[in-house]
């Protein structure tokens, strides 16, 4: 009788080392985590931005980089961001687990952990976008298509931002496939509500202020809110109301490195940036959570309120009368120039700028005139004597008067400057632009 018990405290053992986990503090849901892989080990960063170092070897050689660290319970599964191949550690080992094959069709889909199990929203694979869950089925080690109730649903769509709680999943932004050109996208306005409860889809409303959101791994959930990055800007989209608001503005989030996480911990926000004076160096950047988030500006409230919709629709339908009619009289029109994150756009084409540029075209774009002291407020965290900072700003002008001719194929659109009336020894500059 002894030798049994031995025997069955020995299997007991056995079974306990392989269930061995990271040891992570179990959440509802999640985000994809931050993990850093060395040779034979992998450090863990927690929500709060607190590290944990695990051994883990990796004996298959598998190229962790395209793989999505998500936390299942206390541990890791690591999911291929195209696709199909799903990695767990155990037992100091780094494993594939899945029986799927690598289809390669979900690429930037929205992935995250509800209740242990990993779910996948949409992404984009053979000049199409999806618009259904699946989610890992951890005993059978598949994907699985997520079953949902009859009625409306969103339309395919890939890179979206998304907020997840123990209720539902919220999505806006990212691209949909035009059905007639598979080449090209257009970004997606709506903002769509799915019940785990009811399973069903719900339009909750439409934006307009905001243009082109995408999914970055800096977006973060804090309370009932998503916050997310916009060049010098921090903004919030509340889920409850659905009114969207921008933060004070701060010349860092210029840098923020947007496929790493942001940490909220001990009244401190917490992420990424690349530093001024070398691009491959990254720096743990903090800020007071709390100024950081003080005095939001209201941008729009997205969500249907009946009533003022049909007062909306009556004022935009004489409004659209009006704009016609002018449009009539009018010889020709003003050709008008948006910047949208880091990309300034021009009829229906775009030019990629620097974030320094970006910086600079902002305030070109909103003040009829710029004061040098402006420009130098956007390059304050370049680490340079004032000297090198003027000749720095007179570089960015000029590619920014080259890009500018380079997307609109004229000198109508031109950065150009005066003397101040304020200070002759000082220059402003201003925007022409095509009356």
């Amino acid at each position: 009788m002894r030798y049994w018990i031995i025997i069955l405290w020995a299997v007991a053992q056995v079974g306990a080392m392989a269930q061995k986990t990271v040891g992570l503090e179990p959440v509802p849901f999640s985000r994809p985590l931050m993990v850093e892989h060395l040779v034979d080990s992998l450090t863990v960063y927690t929500p709060q931005g607190n590290k944990k170092t695990v051994k883990a070897v990796n004996p298959d050689s598998i190229p962790l980089y395209e793989f999505i660290p998500i936390q299942r319970g206390d541990n890791l599964l690591f999911v291929n961001y195209i696709g199909g191949h799903v990695l767990e550690w155990k037992n100091d080992t780094i494993r594939r687990i899945d029986y799927s094959y690598d289809h390669r069709n979900q690429l930037n889909s929205a992935i995250f952990q509800r209740n242990d199990t990993i779910f996948r929203f949409g992404g984009y694979g053979f000049f199409e976008s999806r618009n259904f869950f699946t989610y890992f089925h951890y005993k059978t080690k598949e994907w699985n298509a997520y079953k949902t109730s009859v009625g409306p649903e969103p339309p395919g769509l890939s890179g979206v931002k998304y907020f997840v709680d123990a209720e539902g999943f919220y999505l806006f932004g990212g691209n949909t496939i035009d059905p007639h050109d598979k080449f090209l996208n257009h970004p997606n306005p709506e903002i769509w509500y799915f019940s785990f409860a009811s399973k069903q889809w719900t339009l909750k409303g439409r934006y307009e202020q905001l243009t082109r959101l995408e999914g970055r791994n800096s977006d973060f959930q804090l309370g009932n809110k998503l916050f997310f990055f916009l060049t010098d800007r921090m903004f919030c989209f509340d889920v409850t109301t659905g009114t969207f608001m921008q933060h004070p503005i701060n010349s860092a989030y210029n840098s923020v490195i947007f496929n790493k996480p942001v940490f909220v911990d001990n009244g401190l926000l917490k992420f990424f940036i690349r530093a001024n004076n070398d691009s491959k160096v990254e720096l743990l950047f903090e800020v007071d959570a709390e100024q950081a988030m003080a005095n939001p500006m209201v941008i729009e409230n997205a969500y249907d309120h009946g009533g003022r919709y049909w007062f909306a629709g009556g004022l935009a339908l004489v409004i659209f009368v009006g704009f016609i009619t002018w449009l009539l009289l009018r010889r020709r029109g003003i050709q008008e120039l948006t910047l949208d994150q880091q990309l300034l756009n021009f009829k229906r084409k775009s030019i990629p700028l620097t974030p320094e540029e970006a910086g600079f075209m902002q305030l070109f774009l909103q003040q009829v005139e710029v004061e040098v002291s402006d420009l130098l407020e956007v390059l304050q965290e370049t680490k340079v004597v004032y000297s090198q900072k003027m000749r720095i700003k007179e570089e960015i002008i000029q590619g920014l008067n080259n890009k500018l001719y380079l997307l609109t194929g004229t000198k109508d659109f031109e950065i150009v400057s005066k003397k101040s009336k304020a200070d002759k020894r000082m220059k402003v500059y201003r925007l022409k632009k095509r009356e």
